[in-house]
């Protein structure tokens, strides 16, 4: 079974790759083709420009959550709390429902030669697409949560540092996501 995980690893590495090769050419540059140190310059220039965008876009994000919680006031920040805690189930309904209608595991036309090159367990691949499906789950389930604490925190004062929060929503909607893949 080891070996079967360290195959579905390779081959989601493949993907980030490809996906990654995709994305830089958007920038008007190769990673495969273009090795030269311009190349790379221009390669990490872009990365640099990019890192430097998602970070002011972070932050504004959460100073515009910051103000319009203060601006709310306590009773609707209450509110965006409930709701909050309301959207580890909707996204377990969701998830379940999708589990339930169409096949967890998907692989493209490209990995068929290498799942079929061998004998690859099912429960490797059911396990590896459970814990990529909870893991990009928590990881959203944190970036949603630490806003949302951000926001608990300039409507309600000193309710809950912005980080517990973000934990547990990674929590919840790891859970739910796993539990969906149980029941599909």
């Amino acid at each position: 079974m080891l070996c079967d995980i360290r195959l579905l690893l390779w081959l989601r590495a493949r993907h980030a790759r490809t996906a990654l090769v995709r994305l830089v050419h958007f920038g008007g540059t190769d990673l495969v083709e273009d090795r030269s140190p311009g190349g790379r310059a221009y390669q990490l220039y872009l990365a640099a420009i990019a890192a430097v965008w998602a970070a002011l876009m972070w932050a504004a994000l959460l100073d515009a959550t910051a103000a319009a919680f203060a601006a709310v006031g306590p009773a609707s920040s209450a509110m965006a709390l409930a709701l909050g805690l309301l959207a580890p189930v909707a996204v377990f309904a969701w998830a379940a429902v999708r589990a339930l209608r169409t096949s967890p595991v998907k692989l493209a036309r490209a990995d068929m030669p290498f799942v079929a090159a061998g004998p690859l367990g099912m429960r490797a691949i059911a396990g590896m697409g459970c814990a990529s499906s909870m893991l990009a789950g928590a990881a959203a389930g944190a970036l949603a949560g630490y806003v949302l604490g951000v926001g608990l925190e300039s409507g309600l004062g000193a309710f809950a540092p912005p980080a517990a929060c973000a934990l547990a929503a990674a929590l919840l909607v790891a859970a739910a996501v796993g539990g969906a893949w149980l029941l599909g």
